[in-house]
């Protein structure tokens, strides 16, 4: 009797096919979601920057009365789910005892989020020269 079907080689080799193109699929979608998800902080980031370059024309310093940052206008980056992809701050430098108020920069720090790729933290000075970290600071 001839067999007209797969065999089991044939059959095993072709999941392992099967597989590997969808774990390389997996893996190139989650580095896009990751390069989307930078760029949209960076996009926040820069509106932070603008406003605050508002506020110094306003105000001709960076801090408030009080000697606080004022609050940015973005301060976190979501997903369509909202569930928080990126919390955007000022940074705090290793000088910060000097309160050096004439410089500032800005830091996105990734929070982790389920089946979502997780992405290093994003710094921004005030000229908006953009660093990638894998601190939570900028220093």
């Amino acid at each position: 009797m001839k067999n007209k079907g797969l065999s089991f080689l044939g059959l095993l080799i072709i999941v392992v096919l099967v597989a590997g193109v969808y774990y390389g699929w997996q893996f190139g979608y989650q580095k896009v979601v990751n390069l989307v998800n930078q760029r949209q902080a960076i996009g926040f980031m820069k509106e932070d920057i603008a406003y605050m370059d508002s506020f110094y024309k306003q105000h001709g310093r960076y801090v408030n009365e009080d000697g606080n940052w004022p609050v940015l206008p973005k301060t976190s980056l979501k997903n369509s789910d909202s569930t928080i992809i990126y919390d955007i701050s000022f940074a705090e430098h290793l000088d910060i005892l000097s309160q050096d108020y004439s410089r500032y920069s800005l830091i996105a720090v990734p929070t982790p989020v389920p089946n979502q790729p997780q992405g290093d933290s994003i710094c921004m000075n005030q000229d908006g020269s953009v660093k990638y970290t894998k601190l939570t600071t900028c220093d």
